[in-house]
Formats: structure tokens, sequence, C-alpha cells
């Protein structure tokens, strides 16, 4: 079904490259010859800037430059994925970006003093569980984590998957507000029950920015803010889905076709 092509798995906040083994199981056991990778960001292992983060991207888009690079992005990593579709190096090897349970519009560097003051889009609960917000760095309560990020996720994995989740930086930097990527590269949104995490104004303004150029390019999945755990089957065939049209709309755009 494809040819050397490859998907990015961009991490939320808090979440160990770990937790998406299962869905990169599914993926290949399709067996479309579909390559996936899912980063490590610095910013979850180590005292970095937001650009440690785009440079661990790079890297990977740049292994195989004759591949186009599908970005599947997840909550927070959806803001890496747009600040790399505005870079001139990459977003000529980005065929596609899939967004899950991103909320709109991401910021490609938040500020170091983020608090429930200055951000709108999330729930308290949200805020109820992070800890330690100083110097930009945070952690998050396992038991409130349960029910605002994996409320639908078997319970015979929770208690694994919250002992990996990892300290957070958020990085320093000046705000700079991304609404849309690029006109030439297709985006998709993937969306479940994520009311934990965003208000019920922030699912209307993803709607807007992200979708308002492509208003069908949504779907709904069964289970929490994070579908690769709680629904990863299904999301691996959205995923196999969507980077099969982002292929076919590039080579139609190549040959000059509506």
């Amino acid at each position: 079904m494809f040819t050397d092509a490859r998907v990015i798995v961009i991490p939320g906040a808090w979440q160990h490259p770990d937790d998406y083994e299962t869905l990169v199981s599914h993926v290949e056991a399709a067996d479309t010859g579909l390559w996936i990778e899912v980063l490590d960001l610095p910013s979850s292992r180590q005292e970095s800037k937001e650009a440690d983060d785009l440079a661990v991207l790079a890297k990977t888009i740049a292994k195989h430059e004759d591949s186009p690079a599908h970005l599947v992005a997840v909550s927070r990593g959806g803001a890496l994925a747009v600040r790399a579709s505005y870079e001139d190096s990459l977003s000529s090897s980005i065929s596609g970006i899939t967004l899950i349970n991103v909320g709109g519009p991401p910021v490609v560097a938040q500020r170091h003093d983020w608090s429930p003051q200055k951000d709108s889009r999330h729930t308290p609960l949200f805020f109820e569980g992070i800890i330690d917000l100083q110097d930009g760095w945070t952690r998050y309560n396992p038991d409130i984590a349960k029910e605002v990020f994996y409320n639908c996720t078997p319970t015979a994995l929770l208690a694994e998957i919250v002992q990996r989740m990892r300290p957070q930086r958020t990085p320093r930097g000046q705000e700079i507000p991304r609404t849309s990527v690029p006109i030439d590269i297709p985006v998709d949104v993937v969306c479940a029950s994520d009311d934990k995490v965003y208000n019920e104004a922030t699912a209307r303004e993803r709607r807007r920015i992200w979708l308002g150029r492509h208003p069908d390019n949504e779907e709904s999945l069964e289970g929490d803010h994070s579908l690769h755990v709680s629904n990863p089957s299904g999301l691996a065939d959205y995923i196999i889905r969507s980077v099969h049209a982002a292929l076919v709309a590039r080579n139609r755009s190549r040959l000059g076709r509506p």
C-alpha cells in the first residue's frame, strides 16, 4: 500500500514513548509497509529549550530524506508539529499532519510562567493535577491523571502508564501562536472524550481553527484523551487511512490536479 511512507509520532506532555508500543504494533501488523517511529523529546528528559525538540524532529525527518513524513501529534505535541510546518527546511518533507486531541490554536513556545490564570483552554480539573510548577518543570499527579487523561483506558494498564509519566519542561520564550499550517500540507483532526482536559469553548475553537479549510477532516473515536492506549487499534486504522489520503493529495498537487 505504501512505498517508503513513514509516520513520526510526537507525544504529548508527561507521556513516555513506551506508552505507544501497542499503537506501533497495530500499525505494523496491518502490513502496509508504513514505517512508524515515536519521538523521545528532550523536553521530557532533561533541561532543554524548545529548539532541542525541533532538532530531534528534524533529525528524524532527515533519516530518510526521500520519504515523506506524516506527523501524528498528540495533545501538546501539536505545537511542535505546527512549528515544523513553518520551517522551510522541513515543510517540504512533511506530507501531512494528524492532530490527536489537540486544543487550538497551539502555541509554538509557551511562557515559562504558564498558569491557570493565563490559560482558559483547559479545565480546572486539568490544572489540579499539575505539581512542582517551578522553573518551567512540572509533574502530574498520578491519581488525577487517571481521571483526566486515562478515564477510558483499561484498568490493567493504568498503574504502569502513570508510573512512567515523566517530568515535563515548558519551554521558555515568547509565545508565537500558529492558527493553521501551510496550505499545501493536509491536516486532519482526531477527537475523543477529552472534556476533562479542554473546556467546551476549546472544542469549538479547535473545529474553527483546524477545520476551516477542511471541514470534513475530523473523526471521533471511542476512547479518552490518550487514544494511543484507550483505543490503539482504532487509532492505528485511522492513521493508516490518513497517511494514504495525505499522500494522494500530495501527488495530485504535484501533478497540478484538484
